[in-house]
């Protein structure tokens, strides 16, 4: 490093940048320069792929599951990603997005308890796919997940396996 710094002051450009003479700058000296700049470039992009490298695998890992073409993780984040804007957090029906509704949300965590405590994971499966009519729903295409699901995959296998994780995450509120 030491020997960049004194081929650096030597160069032309330099010295007359820093007020020194550039007297006895050849050709061979100036390649060697050439190398040290390339060495100190070559080693600063090491230094922030090492720094930032975690990082980014660290965010991939993160979002690989919920990437379009990748079933996710759980029926918990497909909910939250799909369902939560409607019909809340928590189930209950009060979600950000209900105000605009014409027809309240259903509160899916008492669907067992309607159907005399018996949670119907077929009928659940059917709306969700949009083979089931739901007025709060609008049109069987709007916003039921199935047609959804398929644009963004394009395999059936995977939009069964977004669809059941849903069904099964509904099933985990039940009250």
């Amino acid at each position: 490093m030491e020997n960049c710094r004194r081929l650096r002051d030597r160069h032309p450009i330099s010295a007359a940048a820093t007020g020194g003479a550039s007297a006895g700058f050849g050709e061979m000296e100036y390649y060697r320069g050439m190398k040290c700049s390339i060495r100190s470039l070559s080693i600063g992009i090491g230094l922030v792929l090492a720094f930032t490298a975690p990082m980014v695998m660290a965010q991939t890992k993160a979002n690989e599951g919920s990437a379009a073409g990748n079933t996710p993780l759980t029926g918990q984040e497909l909910y939250r990603q799909f369902c939560a804007s409607c019909h809340g957090l928590d189930g209950h029906g009060h979600g950000p997005a209900t105000e605009a509704l014409k027809t309240p949300p259903r509160d899916l965590t008492l669907m067992a308890r309607e159907s005399n405590a018996k949670y119907d994971a077929r009928y659940v499966k059917r709306v969700i796919q949009g083979e089931k009519s739901v007025t709060a729903h609008g049109t069987s295409e709007m916003p039921s997940w199935g047609t959804s699901f398929r644009t963004m995959t394009g395999k059936q296998s995977e939009v069964d396996a977004r669809i059941n994780l849903l069904v099964e995450y509904i099933r985990t509120i039940q009250r």
